[in-house]
C-alpha cells in the first residue's frame, strides 16, 4: 500500500531515528525477555533494515520505520510473543524486495514464512472478473486456517498506514479508506480490537469525507470545555457514593468517536445539537476477591441508577453474556441533573484491558495463556469461513462479500409499525425486512421509515429499530436490489420475481415494438431487430422487448438503429476505448465531460445520485457508467472491491435528461393540500411527477412524492416551493443510508 521510492544511501540522522524507533519498539515489548528471543528480533530487524536500506515512503521517512511502527503495535495486542514482532518487521521483505520465503524458513522457521507469506499481498492476478482488492481480502480470510496472527498484524499494519496515510494521492485515499471502513474496521472488531477499530474507522471518515470530519471535530472541540464540567458534575456524586463502598476504582470519560457520530447523524437523520448521548464515562473498578465480577458489576448498577434515572431499553449486560469477540461490560445510559443522558459503562480492569487491547490481556491478568483465547475465538471464525465456502459463489468478490455478511453478521430483532417482532440477520437492509415481511410489499417497495426517520430500502437495520415499509403500487423489483440484500430469502424471491417480471415486460415491449415498427397490417420483421440485438448488449429479442417496456431502451433509439445499423456500435465502442484511459490511479487521469465520450451516465437507484452532487462513477461490465452519491453505502463497498472500476467522469445536467427525485414530506393535513403542492411545483418549474404516497390521520401526514429533476439545483427550487405550502412542516431529500 505504502508508495516507495529510491533514494542514496540514509545519513547519520535517518540512522539515528531507526535506531531510536526500534529501541522504543523493544522498550514497549517487555514480555520478549529470553536472551534467545531477543537475539531472534534482532536478527529479524538487521534483515529487514539491510533490505529496505535506501528506500523511503512518500513523506520521505526511511520506510524501516513502518514494519518498526506495526511492531510496536503488534507488541501490545500480543505481548511477549517474538514471533510476532519477528513477522511484523519482515511483513513486506517478501513483498517489496529480492528475500524469498525460501530465505526466511532457512534463517528463520518455517511458521514466520507462512505468516509473512499470508501477510503478503498478491500483486498479479489472471485474467478475470476479480480484482486484486478482493483476492487479497480472500488471502487474508483464509490465513484463518494457518495462524491467527496473520490477521492481526495486518491490523496493525493497516493502522500505521492509515496514520500515515495523507502524503498518498486523494483517489488512492479514498480507495484505501473504503476498504478500511468495509473490511478492516469490521474485523477488528470482530477480535474484539475496539480501539484499532474506532481508530481505523476515524481515520477512514478523514479521508472519505474530508469536510464531515472536520466539522464534527470542530464542533467538539468547541463543546471540549462544556462535555468536561458535565461529566465532572456527574461523575462526583457516583465517585462519593463508590469511594464509601469501598471500591478501588477509576472514572474517565470521553466524547463519542467521530465516525460514531456521524452514522448517527445519518441513521436518525438528525443534527450535531440533537444527539443526545455524545458523552461515555467509564468506571474501572478492581474487583474484590471471593465475590463474582457480575455480582460487583451490578452492585455498581445499583448504587448509580440509585442517583440518576436510567434508560432502560438502553441497558447492555455484556458480563453475563460476553460477546463472541471476549468483549465484557456492563452498559447503561443515565439522565443527569442538567437533563443530559450520559452512557456508563462499568467495567473490572480485565475487562477494560480485553475491550482495549483484545484477547491477549488475559496474559496480562490472569497469566492465561492468551493463544488459547485467540485460538477458540478463531476457531469459531473457522467455522463461519467454512460453512461460506461450501455456498457457491461466483469469484472472490462474491466470496468476499458472503464473508463479510457471515463473520460480521449475528442476528438482531427489529419491529414493524404493529410492533410485531421479526428475528433477521444483524447486516440485513431495510429491504431484506420487507421481505421478511411480506414478499407483495417488498416487491412495491420504495424507502421505508425507521425509528420515524425515512430510510433508503438499502440501509442497514438495527436491533430494537420499528421499521415501516411505504410501498407504491408503480414500483417495480429491480435487479439492483441483488446488488445490496443480504439474506438468501430477500434474493431468492428477488430472483424469482425478476424472472415474472421480465417475462411480462417482454409481452407488453413486443406489442409497443410491432405497433411503433411494424408496417400497417403486418408483423415486425424480427429478422431485422436481431441484427441490431449487438448495438444494445441484449442476447435476444426478449431481452430487447423486456428493456423496450422498461424504458431502458427508447422507441427512438430503436428506430434510429435499425436505420443506421452498426453506426451507434462503432460509437459507442470508440467511446468506451477512450473512456478507459480515465480510471484511478492512471497518470492521464483528468475530469472529462460524458458528453465528450459520448457515454450516458446513469442514476444509481440505490441513493438517487443527481447531477451537481458529490458523486463517484463506476464502470460496470457493460461499459455503462452509473453514479453513486460518494456517502452511498454500496458507492463505498464498489470503491473498496472494485477500485479498478471507478472513472473521473464530469456529470453536467442535459436539457433532456431527466433523473428520478423521492422527496419526504410531512406536516398539518390540511384542505387541498396535495392540490396546493402541485400547483406550487409548476408555478415554479416544469417537471414531471411521477409517484405520489401520502398518507394521513386527519390531523397529520406524510409521505413520499417522486419527481424528474435535471440536477440538484432543480431539486432544490422543487423542494423550497414544497416548503411555502400552508401546512407542510417537513420537507427532506430520501437518500440512502451511508457506510
Amino acid at each position: 500500500m505504502c508508495a516507495k521510492t529510491l533514494q542514496k544511501e540514509f545519513d547519520d540522522s535517518d540512522r539515528a531515528a531507526i535506531e531510536a524507533a526500534y529501541q522504543d519498539m523493544l522498550a514497549s515489548a517487555a514480555g520478549v525477555q529470553s536472551e534467545e528471543e531477543r537475539e531472534l528480533v534482532d536478527r529479524a530487524f538487521r534483515v529487514a533494515n539491510r533490505m529496505h536500506n535506501g528506500v523511503r515512503r512518500k513523506d520521505g521517512t526511511p520506510y524501516i520505520l513502518h514494519p518498526i511502527a506495526v511492531a510496536k503495535l503488534v507488541s501490545k495486542i500480543l505481548p511477549g510473543d517474538a514471533e510476532s514482532l519477528v513477522c511484523a518487521l519482515l511483513h513486506d521483505v517478501v513483498e517489496d524486495t529480492d528475500y524469498t520465503l525460501d530465505q526466511i524458513k532457512q534463517e528463520f522457521n518455517p511458521r514466520i514464512a507462512v505468516i509473512v507469506d499470508g501477510l503478503t499481498k498478491i500483486d498479479r492476478i489472471a485474467e478475470s472478473c476479480d480484482t486484486k482488492q478482493t483476492l487479497n481480502f480472500q488471502k487474508l480470510i483464509n490465513t484463518i486456517e494457518d495462524d491467527f496472527r496473520i490477521i492481526l498484524i495486518k491490523l496493525a499494519d493497516r493502522l500505521h498506514n492509515m496514520q500515515t496515510l495523507s502524503s498518498m494521492s486523494e483517489s488512492n485515499q479514498k480507495k484505501i479508506a473504503s476498504e478500511t471502513t468495509y473490511f478492516y474496521a469490521p474485523i477488528a472488531e470482530r477480535v474484539g480490537l475496539y480501539d484499532f477499530k474506532v481508530q481505523l474507522e476515524d481515520l477512514a471518515f478523514k479521508y472519505r469525507d474530508p469536510e464531515g470530519y472536520a466539522e464534527i471535530e470542530r464542533k467538539l472541540q468547541l463543546s471540549k470545555e462544556q462535555f468536561i464540567n458535565r461529566i465532572n458534575n456527574f461523575s462526583l456524586p457516583i465517585s462519593a457514593k463508590l469511594k464509601k463502598s469501598g471500591m478501588e476504582f477509576s472514572v474517565s470519560s470521553r466524547a463519542k468517536s467521530i465516525y460514531s457520530i456521524w452514522r448517527k447523524m445519518q441513521r436518525k437523520n438528525i443534527s450535531f445539537d440533537e444527539i443526545y448521548d455524545l458523552l461515555a464515562m467509564r468506571i474501572v473498578f478492581k474487583p474484590k476477591e471471593g465475590v463474582p465480577e457480575k455480582t460487583q458489576c451490578w452492585f455498581i448498577y445499583t448504587l448509580i441508577t440509585d442517583i440518576y434515572s436510567v434508560l432502560r431499553d438502553r441497558t447492555r449486560d455484556w458480563v453475563s453474556t460476553p460477546k463472541v469477540n471476549g468483549y465484557e461490560a456492563l452498559q447503561c445510559t443515565l439522565l443527569s441533573k442538567s437533563g443530559n443522558w450520559v452512557e456508563v459503562q462499568i467495567r473490572t480492569e480485565r475487562m477494560n484491558a480485553i475491550a482495549e487491547n483484545g484477547l491477549a490481556a488475559h496474559w496480562r491478568y490472569k497469566g492465561d495463556n492468551y493463544a488459547e483465547s485467540y485460538a477458540k475465538l478463531f476457531e469459531l471464525l473457522r467455522a463461519q469461513v467454512t460453512r461460506v465456502r461450501s455456498v457457491p459463489y461466483e469469484g472472490s468478490m462474491d466470496f468476499v462479500s458472503n464473508v463479510h455478511t457471515a463473520l460480521f453478521g449475528g442476528n438482531i430483532h427489529v419491529y414493524d409499525e404493529h410492533r410485531k417482532r421479526y428475528e433477521i440477520s444483524r447486516q440485513a437492509t431495510v429491504l431484506d425486512f420487507a421481505y421478511e415481511q411480506s414478499r407483495y410489499t417488498a416487491s412495491r417497495a420504495l424507502a421505508a421509515r425507521v425509528d420515524g426517520a425515512l430510510r433508503g430500502l438499502n440501509s442497514t437495520l438495527r436491533g430494537g429499530e420499528v421499521v415501516e415499509i411505504i410501498a407504491v403500487r408503480s414500483m417495480m423489483v429491480s435487479s439492483k436490489w441483488l446488488d445490496f440484500v443480504r439474506t438468501q430469502l430477500a434474493r431468492s424471491c428477488i430472483k424469482q420475481q425478476l424472472d415474472e417480471q421480465h417475462r411480462l415486460l417482454a409481452e407488453t415491449g413486443k406489442q409497443w415494438v410491432a405497433n411503433a415498427c411494424g408496417k400497417k397490417g403486418a408483423p415486425v420483421d424480427e429478422e431485422q431487430l436481431k441484427a441490431v440485438l449487438p448495438h444494445f448488449e441484449v442476447k435476444d429479442l426478449e431481452e430487447l422487448y423486456a428493456d423496450v417496456a422498461s424504458g431502458n431502451i427508447s422507441m427512438r433509439l430503436l428506430k434510429g438503429s435499425l436505420r443506421a445499423n452498426g453506426l451507434r456500435e462503432a460509437l459507442r465502442n470508440n467511446a468506451i476505448s477512450r473512456l478507459h484511459w480515465f480510471g484511478v490511479g492512471n497518470k492521464k487521469s483528468e475530469v472529462v465531460t460524458a458528453e465528450a465520450l459520448a457515454v450516458e451516465v446513469q442514476q444509481s437507484p440505490c441513493c438517487n445520485a443527481l447531477p451537481g452532487d458529490d458523486v463517484c462513477m463506476f464502470e460496470r461490465d457493460d461499459h455503462t457508467v452509473v453514479a453513486h452519491r460518494t456517502q452511498c453505502q454500496e458507492g463505498v463497498r464498489l470503491a473498496a472491491q472494485q477500485a479498478n472500476r471507478m472513472r473521473q467522469v464530469a456529470w453536467r445536467p442535459s436539457s433532456e435528461q431527466r433523473y428520478s427525485a423521492p422527496i419526504y414530506l410531512s406536516g398539518r393535513d390540511e384542505k387541498g393540500l396535495l392540490e396546493n403542492l402541485f400547483r406550487s411545483i409548476a408555478t415554479n418549474i416544469t417537471v414531471d411527477v411521477h409517484k405520489v404516497d401520502m398518507q394521513s390521520d386527519g390531523y397529520s401526514f406524510r409521505g413520499v412524492i417522486s419527481v424528474h429533476v435535471r440536477d440538484v439545483a432543480e431539486l432544490r427550487v422543487v423542494m423550497q416551493a414544497m416548503s411555502s405550502v400552508p401546512g407542510v412542516l417537513k420537507v427532506m431529500r430520501v437518500l440512502s443510508q451511508p457506510a
